[in-house]
């Protein structure tokens, strides 16, 4: 165990600042050897290591309530405006039963040309398809005249240019039915005289001539 005496720790103190200072002097300052210098790649964290990173529990979830479909209440059609009633046709003045029994139908039929071996023309003439073929009992004068049964008769007339047909009554016969020449004549006309036909035509032009057919009047 050395022991200095206090004048000798003062003369050492001095001699350490003295050095100090002229260390000092001499240059840059050198680091005490008592500090720990590291290298920089012992500053870098290390490679094996897990980051773990807290993660806070869920919420508890609240639990949805369906939410029932608002039921869609169809909306009524107007009801549409009721209809007007039926019109009714007028009350026939011959009652239904009697009516059936008192209506007679009228059909042509073999209509040609009163000689087809004489004057052929361009274009034979054509009864209309509007021309009347039932007729009540009250538009005829039947008086006399019994249409219990068919009657058919052979008919000629004449048609002109426009179409009018004319009964020709001296040539009328009776070729069935319980009736009379002049009955015949008498019922012929009044089923013809409304009729129309497509006249006849000879060089482009309408002209008169005579026709034959067989008229069929029945129930």
């Amino acid at each position: 165990l050395a022991l200095t005496s206090p004048r000798s720790e003062g003369n050492l103190n001095h001699q350490t600042v003295s050095n100090s200072t002229i260390d000092a002097t001499e240059g840059e300052v050198k680091p005490t050897p008592t500090e720990d210098i590291l290298p920089v790649k012992d500053l870098a964290p290390p490679t094996d290591y897990e980051l773990t990173i807290p993660v806070p529990p869920p919420e508890p979830t609240t639990p949805i309530t369906p939410v029932k479909p608002i039921p869609v209440i169809p909306t009524p059609l107007p009801s549409p405006l009721p209809l007007p009633p039926p019109i009714q046709p007028p009350a026939s003045s011959i009652p239904e039963e009697s009516a059936s029994k008192d209506s007679f139908l009228a059909k042509m039929s073999n209509f040609g040309l009163t000689n087809p071996n004489r004057d052929i023309p361009d274009q034979l003439a054509l009864p209309l398809p509007a021309n009347k073929t039932e007729f009540w009992a009250e538009e005829l004068n039947l008086t006399g005249i019994d249409l219990s049964e068919e009657l058919v008769l052979k008919v000629v007339v004449l048609i002109y240019a426009n179409g009018k047909p004319e009964l020709l009554p001296d040539y009328i016969e009776v070729q069935q039915g319980n009736i009379s020449i002049d009955q015949a004549q008498q019922l012929a006309q009044q089923v013809i005289r409304d009729w129309l036909f497509a006249p006849t035509y000879m060089a482009g032009q309408p002209v008169v001539q005579a026709y034959r057919f067989q008229l069929t009047i029945s129930h």
